[in-house]
């Protein structure tokens, strides 16, 4: 109760400050994901559901599902899981954050049989950039956008070539640009799809 919370005291009696979410029972959800609880009293709450985690991760592993798929196409193959984070990053500024973008990035490493490690600073270089200019990026339109994240994996790109000049190591040529276009072609397709799935799970921040 708001009571209880204000005065910090057990006021009705129930051995706790405020009310206790375990007890209650779900009895109906509407389309803005706010739930109707009811208690053992009959006193009805309003209770919002939170489906981000489950469903950031789900999207996730399905643009790990679409790399392997597509991973025969080689250079001409889509960066799906870094389309697929920088959605979360615009929609939801807050949902990725750097460590959470490393791991995904090890992650790739793992599944792609990259270096280890590159895919995860490259990951967490594009979530920096992209956090930054999000505000910017969210009210442009999908065209816009496209090319904002066509530059930005450009740069990516170019510092991987970069480090793995570096490291003597020879994994990709020139020919890795290509996935600059191809995500960038496809990123409206991502981003409506995604966008349904947020609209679908009422994903909020």
């Amino acid at each position: 109760m708001a009571f209880e919370e204000l005065f910090n005291q057990d006021l009705n009696g129930d051995e706790s400050i405020g009310f206790d979410t375990s007890k209650l029972t779900a009895t109906e959800t509407d389309t803005a994901g706010l739930r109707l609880y009811k208690d053992s009293d009959g006193a009805l709450y309003i209770k919002k559901e939170d489906n981000k985690f489950l469903s950031i991760t789900g999207t996730i592993l399905v643009s790990f599902i679409l790399t392997v798929s597509t991973f025969p196409l080689g250079s001409f193959a889509p960066d799906w899981t870094q389309l697929f984070l920088i959605y979360w990053i615009i929609a939801i500024p807050m949902s990725i954050g750097l460590f959470s973008s490393w791991i995904v990035g090890i992650l790739v490493d793992v599944i792609m049989g990259s270096t280890l490690g590159i895919n995860a600073l490259m990951f967490t270089m594009v979530t920096y950039l992209i956090s930054m200019i999000h505000h910017i990026v969210r009210y442009i339109t999908i065209f816009q956008q496209s090319i904002i994240i066509f530059i930005v994996l450009v740069i990516k790109v170019t510092f991987i070539l970069w480090i793995e000049a570096i490291l003597d190591i020879n994994n990709h040529g020139f020919s890795i640009y290509w996935t600059c276009l191809t995500s960038a072609i496809l990123w409206p397709v991502v981003f409506y799809f995604l966008r349904m799935i947020r609209r679908r799970y009422n994903v909020t921040g």
